[in-house]
């Protein structure tokens, strides 16, 4: 009696683990344009869920991540320049402590240049300028 109490006892523990690991929340990448030399700002592409949330962030870029965007914006005003954040649930960025992406230059002929990976900002370097969820028509049809 005492081993089914106990493999029981065991098979619920597994089972609890594997259904919390199917539950896992997913999050996507969120692509976020980048502009501005003095002051630096990321923007969200919105989009349907869940890129639906308008979230315009003021960056603190280290100098040699700074060293790597400027000159190419002076260089190259014209082309598109973006952060695009490691998965993270957007919703919970005013609470996050850091966040970290990867900024790129894409060109009018669609040619995608990375300028620096694993850029990663602590609470203190980003600063949530504006936050608001847009309409749930933004919502995908499923």
């Amino acid at each position: 009696m005492k081993k089914i109490i106990q493999y029981i006892a065991f098979v619920g523990m597994f089972n609890m683990g594997t259904n919390a690991l199917a539950h896992e929340e997913h999050h996507a990448k969120h692509n976020m344009v980048l502009f501005g030399k003095s002051e630096i700002y990321v923007s969200h592409i919105v989009y349907k869920v869940p890129h639906n949330f308008q979230v315009i962030l003021k960056l603190e870029l280290d100098k040699q991540t700074k060293e790597k965007y400027l000159p190419e914006l002076d260089s190259h005003p014209n082309d598109e320049f973006i952060f695009l954040l490691d998965n993270m649930d957007i919703k919970k960025i005013e609470s996050a402590s850091r966040i970290s992406g990867t900024i790129s230059r894409t060109d009018e002929q669609g040619k995608k240049v990375i300028l620096a990976e694993n850029v990663s900002l602590e609470k203190t370097q980003f600063k949530v300028i504006f936050f608001d969820e847009l309409p749930l028509s933004l919502e995908s049809n499923k």
